[in-house]
């Protein structure tokens, strides 16, 4: 304890298993969590939690064990994840609604030695048939029954565990402990885990508050699910910086009219997501009606955010702080851009600059770095940056690269260029090149220039699988009251693309499908146009 000016406060912890009884102890009172039917303290927060920790401890979880969280957002999430960590054990989160084959190949490659969730989604993912040996315990809330006798210890029920008394010691956790491991999804392959340590995860927590102002008085809203990498900042940020956490169930997220209701009535300030979300907010939220006074800070991450469409969530939210977060999962969060004013901002929404203790470096396919201005790939070193991936050690020297002492020098696959004042500026996935008849074209871009559009709320190119004779394909979703107009979105990308480039057909949807993760689902979009044969030069299923 630190003592300054007669006022007592706790220094920040090493480990994010300190988190909780730090906050605890600062602000014993305060309200923690806003859930969706109860709302707790940080004091009862940390009670539930030490419960939770000894309840593992008890089943026979040790230091290092795999524990899975299967289960819907909701406070008990956020009690499991923390209770898992103080019990010194790696948070491996489950997708609730990925398939069960998805959610079984995660726990069996994790080798989870417990399973925290809810009935319904422990049913559904079956996980007996991928780790039944090898789980320790099974910690549930909703009805059990006899379901699962066959089980070598019986379900415990979560009201139950929680209560635990303090039975048996928690181990020490050192910042070197690996924290949780957060896998793919598994749509180009196998899953793979990023692993996180309790040091990675601390460094992006300390500066996250110090970057957005988090403090006290701050309501982070909890608006993405514990398998995205983005729920760190609710999670362990928030905590950091004593803020109360109110959580989004997924309707508020599938309807943004909820959303924003949500948010004004329980005086959300922060908000962290993605763009895909904030453009339907935009166009069906509601916030002409409901103009959020009390959210001071927007910040987005995970995929572009087309400049027109920024320009109309800052025309709708005027004043406040919108932030372009960027960082792959395997760093956590890396650089930011402030967007202050929407005449400043442009057709490209910069990545910005690096945090601090960040260095980047834009290099050719040689590992050489690139001429001023020029494109290339983009790498990172710093203290965000992950142990590796797990139980895949040629995947992780191949993407992650000495830095002479320093944290590893992580290869991104983004393609960025540095504007001369040391900004950077996204310009695409080197997988998501193609070429067309020769000509290397970046999808992004395409989709940047159709996304620019006037009416075009979201759009998807690809190219289509004819060999020498493809040609780009696009999906596109308009705004509402605008009219499908394939010739005037043509005579736009003309203005602004090569000729090659310019999608020779366009289909016209009312919505494109999204991922677990929240943003659109552009590999399902741009198979279906890989698959896509010659046809009308444009069609709707408006």
């Amino acid at each position: 304890m630190i003592v300054d000016g007669g006022t007592a406060y706790l220094s920040p912890p090493d480990t994010l298993a300190g988190l909780v009884s730090r906050a605890a102890a600062l602000a014993p009172t305060r309200n923690a969590l806003v859930g969706l039917d109860t709302s707790l303290t940080w004091a009862e927060v940390e009670r539930a939690t030490v419960g939770l920790a000894h309840s593992l401890r008890e089943s026979g979880v040790e230091h290092g064990d795999r524990v899975g969280v299967a289960r819907r957002k909701g406070h008990e999430s956020f009690l499991s994840v923390h209770a898992i960590l103080r019990a010194g054990a790696v948070v491996v989160p489950i997708d609730p609604l990925a398939p069960a084959l998805h959610a079984r190949t995660v726990l069996a490659d994790a080798e989870v030695r417990a399973l925290v969730g809810d009935v319904r989604t422990i049913r559904a993912i079956d996980p007996w048939t991928a780790v039944a040996g090898e789980l320790a315990t099974v910690i549930a809330t909703g009805e059990v029954d006899a379901d699962h006798d066959s089980l070598a210890k019986p379900i415990v029920r979560w009201d139950d565990a929680i209560t635990t008394s303090a039975n048996c010691d928690l181990p020490t956790v050192r910042p070197d402990d690996v924290a949780y491991i957060i896998f793919t999804s598994g749509s180009t392959g196998r899953p793979k885990g990023i692993v996180h340590t309790h040091r990675s995860a601390m460094a992006y927590s300390a500066r996250a508050v110090r970057e957005y102002g988090l403090d006290a008085d701050d309501r982070v809203a909890g608006m993405n699910p514990l398998h995205f990498d983005m729920s760190t900042l609710e999670l362990y940020a928030a905590p950091l910086a004593t803020s109360t956490v109110v959580i989004m169930a997924e309707a508020h997220l599938q309807f943004p009219a909820a959303l924003v209701e949500r948010s004004e009535e329980c005086g959300v300030t922060v908000w962290y997501t993605v763009p895909f979300l904030l453009r339907n907010v935009t166009e069906r939220g509601g916030l002409e009606q409901r103009p959020l006074p009390a959210l001071r800070t927007v910040l987005y991450g995970g995929e572009p955010y087309p400049g027109a469409s920024l320009r109309q969530l800052m025309d709708a939210l005027p004043g406040r702080s919108i932030v372009n977060v960027y960082g792959p999962a395997e760093v956590n969060a890396c650089t930011h851009h402030h967007v202050h004013d929407p005449s400043e901002v442009g057709d490209i929404v910069p990545i910005g600059r690096p945090w601090e203790g960040v260095e980047v470096r834009v290099v050719d396919d040689a590992g050489a770095d690139v001429a001023d201005g020029e494109s290339g790939e983009l790498w990172v070193s710093a203290p965000t940056v992950m142990r590796g991936y797990w139980k895949l050690d040629d995947l992780t020297s191949s993407q992650l690269q000495q830095n002479a002492g320093k944290a590893p020098w992580y290869r991104t696959g983004d393609i960025v260029n540095q504007t001369p004042d040391g900004v950077l500026v996204f310009r695409g996935r080197r997988d998501h090149q193609v070429k067309i008849r020769g000509v290397r074209l970046e999808l992004e871009a395409i989709e940047t220039v159709l996304t620019g559009a006037p009416g075009v709320l979201h759009a998807v190119a690809g190219p289509s699988a004819k060999g020498a004779a493809a040609v780009i394909r696009a999906v596109v979703v308009l705004e509402r009251g605008a009219a499908p107009d394939t010739e005037e979105l043509r005579a736009w990308c003309r203005e602004r693309l090569p000729a090659i480039a310019i999608p020779r057909d366009i289909e016209f949807r009312m919505q494109l499908p999204s991922n677990a993760s929240g943003k659109i689902d552009v590999a399902a979009v741009r198979r279906e146009l890989a698959a896509s044969t010659d046809g009308d030069s444009a069609k709707s299923t408006m």
